[in-house]
Formats: structure tokens, sequence, C-alpha cells
């Protein structure tokens, strides 16, 4: 690779063998006027995953970097194994000014998408560049949008962005482009704490400055992978811990990173809100959210904890009935 990356885009992979394809032939047929470069870290599947990304890391040797790692340096939390020694790893061999970031079992939906999100930061100065993305489901067929936030160009200030990601993701995975600057901490905190990178990444950037929104869906996210992270944390066993820990770790990051009271409180709600789910969650046993309950009442006095319960109960009611 002769000349340095402007953009390292970032993808791990397991067990992604009917997918990887479309995920990397996405990448590599991006349309720029800059060089980019593609890091794939691979987890040693047993399917046929690795030897996919090998055929593309030989086709193309000026733009690919494979990274095959082994099983024993995967890191569990919760009793699960996780993709973040993958994902770090990653991060580190990243050589761009700016990130982007494909899952295997993902894809872009335009040669043109990290072109113009390039051009989107370098314009605007944000720390990010974030646009919606499809959702497909099981059967093949787009079934849904997320990341939608309107039909124009949006600079997004931080108040905004944390405002928002006390209900929901701002940002989705496969749309983010980010300042490999700010999240030169993120790693520490990755390992510290459970919950996935996606979120923690989000609040980084929305701590760093403002995020830039594009109105066009450039990105698939697909839903319902057997074995993938969001689908392992769905069971009932690890639910509860991985969001006590997650809470935690937005606790944590409130306490030592923000100083804007306004802010400050917008995540002691989003803690509050992880906390409140489990709690009200039909799926989840008894003795599970009593321990949800006693962290809850840990971190809030009686008040707050009244007050953090409404302010979700009526959010989930605006939702529910589109207000």
């Amino acid at each position: 690779m002769k000349d340095r990356p402007l953009v390292s885009v970032c993808v791990t992979a397991f067990q992604h063998g009917p997918y990887i394809r479309e995920c990397l032939e996405s990448i590599v047929r991006q349309d720029t006027n800059f060089p980019f470069e593609l890091l794939i870290g691979e987890d040693e599947s047993s399917d046929d995953t690795a030897n996919i990304c090998k055929e593309y890391a030989q086709n193309y040797p000026d733009t690919v970097r494979l990274f095959l790692n082994q099983r024993r340096d995967v890191v569990s939390q919760c009793g699960i194994p996780t993709g973040k020694a993958n994902f770090i790893n990653n991060l580190r061999h990243a050589r761009g000014k700016y990130l982007a970031f494909c899952d295997g079992d993902d894809f872009w939906a335009s040669q043109e998408k990290i072109q113009r999100q390039v051009d989107a930061l370098e314009r605007t100065g944000a720390v990010l560049c974030c646009h919606p993305a499809g959702v497909l489901g099981g059967e093949g067929r787009l079934e849904d949008t997320i990341g939608f936030h309107g039909c124009e160009e949006l600079l997004l200030e931080k108040e905004v962005v944390f405002s928002m990601l006390r209900y929901r993701s701002v940002a989705p995975m496969p749309s983010i482009m980010v300042n490999k600057e700010i999240l030169l901490n993120l790693p520490e905190f990755l390992l510290r704490f459970p919950g996935g990178a996606h979120g923690y990444m989000q609040l980084f950037s929305a701590a760093a400055g403002t995020f830039a929104y594009l109105p066009d869906s450039m990105a698939v996210y697909r839903r319902g992978v057997e074995g993938s992270m969001t689908e392992k944390m769905r069971s009932t066993k690890t639910r509860v811990p991985i969001r006590i820990g997650k809470a935690e770790g937005i606790y944590c990051f409130a306490n030592n990173n923000i100083y804007d009271p306004i802010v400050k409180n917008y995540l002691f709600e989003m803690a509050g809100f992880i906390l409140i789910q489990c709690m009200l969650s039909s799926r989840i046993r008894a003795k599970e959210k009593v321990s949800a309950l006693r962290f809850f009442l840990r971190k809030n006095n009686f008040l707050s904890a009244l007050t953090l319960a409404f302010k979700y109960i009526s959010a989930r009611l605006g939702f529910r009935t589109g207000v």
C-alpha cells in the first residue's frame, strides 16, 4: 500500500460465510478520490469466512489488510464470547484519519458512501458522520429503516445527540465514519464494561463534537443472524448482567468525561432507562429484575427513580402512538 490511506474501513468477521463476500465487495467497489484501506479481522471461523477473506486479501493487496485471529484470544464478558478483541485489533492497526465500519454480515448500498462522508466531515468539521440504514430481515427483504432523522442534511450538536441517545441509537453501525483521534481511549473502556462498541463509540464521539447527518440510506444492517452478538445478548441468562454492566459504563463515562450538567443528566437518564427496561420486560425473570432494581436504587434516590420511570413510560407510550 503506497499512499497513506485517508480512511480505514474496519470489518470484523466470524461465521459470516453466507454474507462476507457481499460485505467485502461493497467496500472494495467504493469510488473515491483518496486512498483507503480495508482491515479485515477474522476470528477463526469454522465455515468458509476465512477463505473468502484470504481471497480478497490476495486480489486486492494494495487495499486489504487481513488479520487472522485465534479463538484463544477472544474476550468474553458475562459468559459471552465477544468480537471486542477483533474490533480493538483493527482499531489499533488503522492508519487512516477517519474510521468506517461494517460488520461481516452487513453491507454498504452506495459506491459513493465514504466519499460523501469524508466530504461532509471535511466541510462541517464534525467528528462523526452517519446516515440511515436499511434493515434486512431473515427472508432477505428490507423490513425497516434505522437511523432516519429527516430528509435534510443536519449538523447535530452534542446536546441533541445525547438527548436522542437516551431512547435509541443515533447512528447505525454500518453508517458510522468517525475521526480516529476521538476513539483513542475506547479500547480500555470496551474491555472494562460489557456492551457493544457501537453504543460506546457514539458516547465518545458526541462528547467530542457534532454529528453530520446525511439523509440517504447507504448501508444495510442484517437482522436475526444466528450467532451474532445482538442475538447472543437477547439470551435471558445474560441480558440483565450485560445491561447492568452497560449502565455502569454509562455512569462511569458521565462522571469522568462530561462536565455539562445537562448532558450529564441525559446520560444518567440513559443508564436509568436501560435498567427500567429490564425491570419492565416480560422476558426477564423476577430474580433478575430484582438485581436490576437494586442497582437502579443504588444510583438513584426514591424521587429521581420515580421521575425516571415516569419519563421512560411516557416516552414509550409516545413512540407507540406516534406522538
